[in-house]
């Protein structure tokens, strides 16, 4: 389990969820929830990512998930807050796609 993921299971765990719901904001700016505080139900890693699980709103009883980076629980990548859209990705990114693309060519078809 993540740091994150941890600290967010003791306030999970410290807060009593019957007496005062535990709310997540949505942090994506392309989410169609972006901007909504959602009453978080629980945070774990699932899906190979962190994710958080709240109540929809829309759907009384039903819980959704979402990836825990698109809401204000997890501090944002320094570098995407300075890039401020400005760069299309970092540079380890570049580096992962450029070994996936050689270890394509290499494979035969």
């Amino acid at each position: 389990m993540t740091s994150v993921a941890s600290a967010v299971k003791r306030r999970l765990q410290t807060t009593s969820i019957r007496d005062h719901a535990v709310r997540v904001r949505v942090t994506h700016p392309f989410h169609p929830l972006s901007g909504q505080e959602l009453e978080l139900v629980d945070y774990r890693h699932s899906w190979d990512l962190d994710r958080v699980f709240f109540r929809d709103p829309s759907q009384p009883g039903r819980v959704r998930t979402l990836a825990a980076a698109w809401t204000d629980l997890v501090v944002p990548d320094p570098f995407l807050v300075v890039a401020a859209g400005r760069c299309f990705c970092r540079a380890d990114d570049l580096l992962q796609l450029a070994e996936l693309v050689a270890a394509l060519a290499r494979r035969k078809v």
